[in-house]
């Protein structure tokens, strides 16, 4: 995949959060994300299991059922040092990563974007032109 983004040896992941930025899984044991810097998981564990870590989709993609669609949903991008990835199949986690932007789905995709115009963004939109293409994911649309 082509990617845009500045610091080659990070990825860009994406999540949501509840409006005040705490997980919306019970398994999260109170942590809260910034909106901006640096975050830690305080319970990381190197396993090939969820739990024990950040969680999000890698450059946007995978699997949207952890996603929070909400109107009071904030949508986080994250860039996090690739090597320290985790891939849990539709999803990654890791241990500490740097919130690059907190907005809504339409910011954090559009900036996601930009850094990964190859990728099929959970919760993206496309528009296609005169003789265009578009698909559409699980729930999603085209007209």
């Amino acid at each position: 995949m082509l990617t845009l983004w500045k610091n080659k040896n990070e990825s860009l992941v994406l999540r949501t959060c509840n409006a005040d930025l705490s997980s919306r899984h019970n398994c999260a044991n109170g942590f809260r994300w910034k909106k901006k810097g640096w975050v830690e998981a305080p319970d990381f564990q190197d396993i090939n299991r969820c739990g024990r870590g950040l969680h999000g989709a890698l450059w946007g993609e995978g699997s949207a059922e952890s996603f929070y669609f909400g109107p009071d949903s904030a949508w986080l991008v994250v860039a996090v040092p690739a090597a320290t990835l985790v891939d849990l199949g539709g999803k990654v986690k890791f241990p500490r990563g740097r919130v690059v932007h907190c907005g809504d789905q339409q910011t954090a995709t559009a900036f996601l974007r930009k850094y990964a115009p190859e990728a099929r963004i959970i919760g993206g939109t496309a528009t296609a032109g005169v003789r265009g293409t578009a698909t559409a994911g699980d729930s999603g649309t085209a007209t």
